[in-house]
């Protein structure tokens, strides 16, 4: 590549980022696409619903599986001087995966809304819940993301940085920095607080359910209240460094570090959707233990008994009715 030198300082930095990334598109991709086979095969979990979830865990396939290996790939060439790669080419997957991106997180912000609405004010959740407002929703984030996006893209110059972590930053602003972090704002910061406001309120209503009926539910509501403090502690270890990142640009080491851990979230929220769930969590292992050889299956825990019943973490029908006793 013409006019290209190596970063020896960030060459092994590179190397543990793409690394680091590899891992995260192989657990990301098995771990989404199980996801997406669990909702798909589940029964009990509404048709609105589980379109919601299954959008929100295809899209963070498709980041794992296709868009971000190719990514990785163009980072890790850009930065050792490997080959020529059209401007287009890198552009326009550094858009296809950034646009996901923006979609999984905008999706999972409207995730949370739903579930604080079934929480907070089960009576109105039946028309948030039916099929055709939960379509209009999706096709109305896919509209705000994707045409917008690429606008605001052609106005500020996006370019996949050779020698940083960050898979597409906005560089060459023709419109000024104030409308760079307008933007961040609208697209970063608005639905990650969306979607830790909508959580905290649904822990708090939960903690209020329970003081009011006691120890019999005690169980089942901490099931809820353990599953979305740690989808918060996620968002906030995996997702704040990356907005600041983006609002307050920095280059070099701290930008490598911070998107590696960002990245992970494509890991943990399957981990966390999957291990909070009994019902998926019981088919991952049936599958596991069919298809695994011995000396594998010994590790793994045995599926839980289908008699074992706890509140439905997305759903939660058993929090509608706790929510209609402690009013």
């Amino acid at each position: 590549m013409a006019n290209c030198t190596v970063d020896e300082a960030m060459a092994p930095w590179v190397v543990a980022a793409v690394v680091n990334y590899s891992i995260v598109c192989v657990l990301g991709s098995v771990g989404n696409s199980c996801c997406v086979w669990c909702l798909l095969q589940c029964k009990r979990t509404k048709p609105a619903i589980k379109f919601q979830l299954i959008c929100v865990f295809s899209v963070m396939a498709t980041c794992s599986l296709i868009t971000q290996p190719i990514v990785i790939f163009i980072y890790y060439n850009n930065t050792f001087c490997l080959y020529n790669i059209s401007p287009v080419v890198s552009f326009s997957f550094s858009v296809m995966n950034s646009v996901l991106l923006q979609m999984e997180r905008t999706s999972f912000a409207m995730v949370a809304v739903n579930r604080m609405v079934a929480t907070c004010w089960p009576e109105r959740h039946a028309q948030w819940s039916r099929l055709q407002v939960v379509v209009a929703v999706q096709v109305g984030i896919a509209l705000y993301i994707i045409p917008v996006w690429l606008v605001l893209g052609a106005l500020t110059g996006f370019k996949l940085l050779p020698d940083e972590g960050s898979v597409m930053h906005m560089i060459n602003n023709k419109a000024g920095p104030a409308f760079s972090n307008a933007t961040y704002v609208m697209y970063y910061a608005v639905p990650y607080f969306v979607t830790l406001l909508a959580s905290l309120s649904m822990i708090k209503r939960l903690l209020q359910q329970r003081k009011v009926t006691g120890s019999a539910v005690e169980s089942s509501l901490d099931h809820v209240i353990h599953a979305t403090t740690l989808v918060i502690f996620v968002l906030l270890a995996m997702d704040f460094p990356h907005i600041v990142l983006h609002m307050f640009p920095g280059e070099g080491l701290p930008s490598v570090i911070i998107h590696m851990i960002f990245f992970h979230h494509l890991t943990a929220v399957p981990i966390i959707f999957v291990g909070y769930n009994p019902s998926h969590r019981r088919a991952v292992l049936r599958i596991l233990h069919r298809h695994l050889p011995p000396v594998c299956r010994r590790v793994l825990p045995q599926p839980p008994c289908a008699s074992v019943v706890y509140c439905d973490s997305v759903e939660m029908r058993a929090t509608h009715k706790f929510t209609t006793t402690a009013e």
